[in-house]
């Protein structure tokens, strides 16, 4: 809910100031840009501790055969934002970039080879760390009917790096 009220503020400002004929005019101001900002980090804090992330499966071959694989009971344990900048880029828009966005997740895992003569399977949990980057640019303007859209012009992403530990299972 926060990350649409956000985009459509984003939309109203950005759209009304690119209208060919607005009824008033909008000016962005650092002042501005800084409220965005915190409000887009206030957001982002709140939020990201609050990701579901779906189970994962799937399978694999392998050497011994295909390997039927589950990632389950993911959960988002920490998550913090380094930093958040906001700023305008003529001729596109609005960029928003993270830095140095960390989470710490865990989850149970498990496998087994299916219906292979010898069965194989085990399971236990992991911890995951991660550290990544984010910026995107989009646009936003005034559809002819009075509607506010907005597109992204640009995603960039980039993991950091990333430490998963696993328990249980096969030693």
């Amino acid at each position: 809910m926060h990350v649409k009220l956000f985009v459509f503020s984003l939309s109203v400002i950005f759209g009304v100031s690119s209208s060919d004929n607005p009824g008033f005019t909008v000016r962005v101001t650092e002042k501005g840009l800084e409220y965005v900002r915190d409000l887009a980090l206030q957001l982002l804090r709140e939020d990201i501790q609050h990701i579901n992330v779906p189970d994962q499966s799937g399978e694999a071959g392998t050497i011994i055969g295909h390997v039927h694989y589950t990632v389950s009971n993911i959960r988002v344990d920490s998550a913090s934002v380094g930093s958040l900048d906001v700023s305008l880029v003529s001729g596109a828009g609005l960029r928003v970039a993270t830095s140095s966005v960390s989470i710490e997740m865990t989850a149970d895992w498990e496998y087994n080879n299916g219906r292979a003569f010898i069965r194989i399977s085990d399971h236990g949990s992991l911890d995951l760390k991660t550290t990544v980057d984010l910026s995107v640019t989009g646009t936003s303007k005034m559809e002819p009917n009075g509607q506010p859209t907005a597109s992204v012009e640009g995603c960039q992403f980039n993991v950091q790096h990333v430490d998963v530990h696993f328990h249980g299972g096969a030693r």
